[in-house]
């Protein structure tokens, strides 16, 4: 919902994403209505200039205007039906005020015009466009919510190697006798959409580039990952081990340690928050550009079902993808991580630095800087300071301290875990500072930082 308080006294009005200024009410401020119906809401002040003085009004006009655009609402000028979605209000200052909340029938047009690009519109920054056919038939499919993941598969001759050995490796039951409760076979018992994304017939591809410099398309190296969902996870993961940007470190006494340029923790995040909410419903691949001075991660799909950036910021989520998103969690590939952009933000905001946002309908982009070519500094407690009251943390610090440098798999053994779980509980070690990675390979061991508590 995105009403505005309706007056603040000395208040300025200015213009922004969803706030409109109109020195008059004219035939198209219906369009200025329906392009925040369509988008997350907003308000229309009557009665303002562009350089933001006010227009003098009276009572009368006010009136007039007020019953105009009720007769707009209850003559169905637009359609959907708006009755419960806009308010009128008048401040002490004679503006009057058109508050209008986020539709949940998108797309909302011009009666006479229909849903296309004469009668739709949208919210783009501070402008209002038309909405393109293709956007138009997006609209109406999320407001419908049919859900690409729950479409019979087009493909039914579908195999799952990746997936068993997931399930296995894991422990969970994951058969194909309890595929319909997971959303991978429909009640008529065809493969859906999701069995698809998760096999190894997957269609769908990802790209890691790493490129010279800061622009320009020069390859360093380029990798394409293929095959079900899950695989392309490990590989993307597995690939940024071994080019994420390091810088060594030197405390006292020639203690050496690595600085990460792109902190783990927010790879992990943007990337499986990339995976998860992709739309698959579009022809696009996963694209993730490693440049000398930040990460790139770009996938299909802006925000889901009218989630706007700001309340994304601050942890609210709309899932595209449901059951995928249920799948990755029972196998652990979000174990400490998934829990939207707060993560991400919170970790560069240790270092003064804010990653950058490019959304839209059709895609999300996150952009991760480089901490090392910014020259970033962490401000405050450094996390090799931290403790660990996590029971499974504590297991692995004993063991490390007992036996010295262990691989994955002995961690995995001691923990009685899968390997997946075993992977990220690791990674968030690493990241908080509290033991340290030998390697970038599949290979690696861990050992405890010399100044990690014991």
């Amino acid at each position: 919902m995105y009403f505005f308080s309706a007056y603040h006294r000395n208040m300025k009005y200015q213009e922004s994403d969803h706030y409109e200024l109109k020195s008059e009410l004219t035939d198209g401020v219906k369009k200025e209505i329906i392009a925040f119906l369509n988008g997350d809401g907003g308000t229309i002040a009557i009665g303002v200039n562009k350089d933001h003085t006010i227009v003098a009004r009276t009572d009368e006009e006010n009136d007039a205007d007020s019953s105009k655009i009720s007769n707009w609402v209850h003559d169905a000028v637009i359609y959907p039906s708006i009755e419960d979605l806009i308010r009128i209000e008048t401040n002490p200052d004679g503006v009057l005020l058109i508050i209008v909340k986020q539709g949940a029938e998108k797309p909302y047009y011009l009666s006479d015009k229909g849903p296309t690009p004469a009668g739709t519109f949208v919210r783009m920054g501070r402008s209002r466009n038309p909405a393109s056919p293709e956007l138009i038939r997006r609209m109406m499919r999320d407001s419908y919510i049919v859900r690409y993941e729950d479409v019979t598969s087009a493909n039914q001759g579908l195999t799952f190697k990746v997936l068993s050995e997931k399930v296995a490796d894991e422990g969970i039951d994951l058969g194909e006798d309890k595929f319909e409760a997971n959303r991978l076979k429909s009640s008529s018992g065809s493969y859906t959409n999701l069995a698809l994304l998760l096999s190894d017939q997957n269609p769908f591809i990802s790209k890691f580039g790493v490129y010279e410099g800061k622009d320009g398309d020069v390859f360093k190296a380029k990798k394409e990952f293929s095959g079900s969902i899950l695989k392309q996870i490990d590989d993307a993961g597995d690939y940024f081990d071994l080019v994420k940007p390091m810088k060594p470190i030197f405390g006292d006494g020639l203690q050496r340690r690595e600085q990460e340029g792109i902190p783990d923790v927010a790879f992990r995040e943007a990337m499986l928050n990339a995976f998860s909410h992709a739309d698959y419903s579009i022809d696009s691949p996963i694209i993730l550009k490693m440049r000398s001075d930040r990460l790139e991660i770009s996938s299909p799909g802006g925000l889901f079902n009218g989630l706007s950036l700001e309340k994304a910021k601050l942890g609210k989520t709309s899932e595209r993808n449901p059951g995928l998103s249920k799948i990755l969690k029972q196998l652990c590939y979000v174990e400490g991580f998934s829990h939207g952009l707060p993560t991400i933000l919170g970790v560069y905001k240790q270092y003064g630095v804010e990653p950058i946002f490019d959304v839209d309908y059709f895609s999300f982009e996150i952009t991760l800087p480089n901490l090392i070519s910014s020259n970033a500094k962490p401000i405050g407690e450094e996390a090799s300071g931290l403790r660990s009251d996590n029971k499974q943390e504590q297991a692995i610090l004993r063991l490390l301290k007992e036996k010295g440098e262990q691989d994955r798999e002995s961690v995995q053994k001691e923990l009685g875990v899968g390997a997946t779980r075993a992977r990220n509980i690791l990674r968030i070690m690493v990241v908080k500072g509290l033991i340290k990675k030998n390697g970038k390979t599949k290979a690696a061991s861990y050992s405890l930082n010399i100044s990690s508590p014991n």
